[in-house]
């Protein structure tokens, strides 16, 4: 929503309807988020992680990103990852959005001997 637009949104539930509130500021969440705004906000970011050769799943305020890694090229992959990751913060920032750093979160997937052999993150970003 650009500035000056201004929308009173409200939910329906069958015949009823709650209260509205004006909004004057911010994207419409939820089910008042339109298939056109959400596709015209992740299809920039879904090419850009798709650059990268990594798998992903893009959601209105979430983003999954997915990398297999083996053990003889671990550095690389997290190198390719965090390369992705501080492209996606460039992204937002030009399109004045901000990857929340405390709220990224990595879920690294194998046995404890595979696990061992990972070394630190290599990359940081904004």
């Amino acid at each position: 929503m650009h500035e000056g637009a201004h929308f009173d949104p409200f939910y329906q539930i069958r015949n009823s309807f709650s209260g509205s509130c004006p909004m004057v500021c911010g994207v419409p969440q939820g089910p008042i988020l339109k298939q056109l705004l959400l596709t015209s906000f992740t299809t920039p970011l879904s090419y850009l992680i798709h650059s990268h050769k990594l798998d992903h799943h893009l959601y209105a305020d979430d983003n999954q990103i997915y990398i297999s890694l083996s053990t003889a090229d671990t550095d690389r992959s997290l190198t390719q990852l965090g390369d992705c990751l501080s492209h996606i913060s460039g992204w937002k920032t030009s399109n004045r959005l901000r990857l929340s750093a405390d709220k990224t979160d990595f879920i690294i997937i194998g046995t404890s001997r595979q696990r061992s052999k990972l070394t630190s993150f290599p990359h940081t970003y904004p």
